[in-house]
């Protein structure tokens, strides 16, 4: 993921559509299939069609996960 370039529309739609799918987990290339496949700007344009916002939600999801990816663990007050 982290060697990918997204190039093409195509490219960027996987890696929104399913980029993240692993044997792992998602949570390690959620934020790199985030930032990849303009995502953010897409959300912003609100130009996702259902199937799409269903992804970006799993993605989503993965990021507010507070493990196991380094930088992720709860803030300690």
């Amino acid at each position: 993921m982290e060697w990918l370039s997204p190039d093409t529309q195509e490219i960027k739609d996987w890696l929104l559509m399913e980029g993240y799918e692993n044997d792992i987990m998602g949570e390690y290339s959620a934020l790199t299939c985030v930032k990849k496949s303009g995502l953010p700007e897409r959300l912003r344009e609100k130009s996702l069609t259902k199937v799409e916002f269903a992804s970006a939600s799993k993605l989503i999801r993965y990021l507010l996960s507070e493990g196991p990816v380094d930088g992720n663990e709860p803030t300690r007050y």
